[in-house]
């Protein structure tokens, strides 16, 4: 009788432990993420996935206009890092990321606007894992296209449509890599996944750039490589702007709402798309 109560006993215990865990659920959609209300100040986040050992941390003058930001210091004994964000979802045919950031010196923080090395990189990928695992990089800042300034800059970019067919949630990784030198901080702060907001949104490639109406009779436009001509168009073909070597997210005021063509070339190709202005 023991044997059998205890080979039952057995069973039951192998059978509570082989149970699958049911993953916790998704962060309510949309999510934002300022970082104020966090719980641990100099420390992780909850429900955030990090590379151990090397942590992001959330601390204060590290966001906008001296806020609470999420950070994380790269220097010889921290090489590289990435953080993820909790699962987000169910997506939407139209979901997109949003987020500040800018990268400074360790010294005389944040006055100092970092040059990064050659072979230094900060990316941002959106990862589903079911039914497999597929992950698309959003962007990536490197040497190659990285402005030195010590302000924030604001990026938008769509998660791929494809993503709410495939999995309901996302999750969104901010990875940096060091490189050769440097002793520096990536600030990240209002981070947001929701529905566009904006009129002629564009997915964004190394091949293509983004359009975004800013109000005010303003677009801004964004490319993963540098746009090197950028015109815009009347509907009657009027030419009313012209620049070369164009500024990430500089804002081009038309003056006037209406529909515009806007033709940019980035290196990979040449686009001429529409776009409304109000």
């Amino acid at each position: 009788m023991n044997r059998i109560l205890l080979f039952l006993t057995t069973l039951l215990i192998v059978s509570i432990k082989t149970q699958a865990v049911p993953p916790p659920p998704p962060t309510p959609y949309p999510f934002n993420e300022d970082f104020e209300t966090s719980s641990t100040i100099g420390g992780s986040l909850a429900n955030w996935t990090q590379t151990p050992s090397l942590t992001f941390a959330t601390y204060a003058t590290h966001g906008t206009n001296n806020s609470i930001g999420l950070t994380k210091n790269l220097h010889n004994n921290a090489l590289s890092d990435s953080i993820a964000t909790m699962q987000i979802g169910p997506l939407t045919a139209v979901s997109e990321m949003s987020f500040d950031y800018r990268i400074v010196d360790q010294s005389l923080y944040p006055a100092t606007a970092t040059t990064v090395a050659s072979n230094f990189s900060f990316k941002v990928i959106a990862k589903i894992t079911t039914p497999f695992p597929t992950s698309y990089t959003l962007f990536t800042i490197n040497a190659a296209n990285h402005i030195t300034s010590t302000s924030f800059k604001n990026m938008v970019y769509q998660i791929p449509a494809s993503f709410g067919s495939l999995s309901p949630t996302v999750y969104i990784w901010f990875v940096v890599v060091r490189g050769s030198s440097g002793d520096f901080f990536v600030d990240i702060d209002n981070v947001r996944v929701g529905d566009n907001n904006t009129t002629g949104i564009n997915t964004v490639t190394e091949a293509t750039a983004l359009i975004r109406a800013l109000g005010n009779n303003s677009i801004a436009l964004e490319s993963a490589a540098k746009i090197t001509n950028l015109s815009v168009y009347s509907m009657d073909g009027k030419s009313v702007f012209t620049a070369t070597n164009y500024e990430n997210n500089q804002a081009l005021n038309l003056n006037t709402p209406g529909i515009y063509f806007v033709q940019f070339n980035n290196g990979n190709i040449t686009e001429r798309r529409k776009v409304s202005v109000q």
